[in-house]
């Protein structure tokens, strides 16, 4: 199993996105943790719990919505939440433990990897 931090992978694939043309960003949604409730607490109006770590726009209008898990890292209710929302309205969510498996779904996708 790859022991890379969630942090690592999303720089990796940040610079493959960027890398072949992709003008993909990192959505910044931090809460802060109730350990009571074991839920998120909103520190400002923009944060919605359960949005994937980074949003690629690509060719043909489409966006593939990608959450960023490390080895051992689980999606959490809100954000299989979420997911579900993004699908239901014809998007792609992948959930990418490596940067392969995105290079992966550009190709299946159709994007052309220069």
């Amino acid at each position: 199993m790859d022991n890379s931090t969630e942090r690592e992978i999303q720089d990796g694939i940040m610079a493959l996105l960027w890398g072949v043309g992709i003008p993909a960003f990192h959505i910044p949604n931090r809460g802060l943790m109730d350990k009571a409730t074991g839920k998120y607490n909103r520190v400002d109006e923009s944060f919605v719990p359960g949005v994937p770590d980074i949003a690629a726009p690509l060719p043909g209008g489409r966006t593939l919505w990608i959450e960023v898990k490390s080895g051992k890292g689980m999606v959490s209710d809100a954000q299989a939440a979420y997911h579900a929302k993004l699908r239901s309205r014809g998007h792609r969510v992948l959930i990418a433990r490596t940067v392969r498996v995105v290079q992966d779904e550009l190709e299946d996708l159709g994007v052309i990897l220069r």
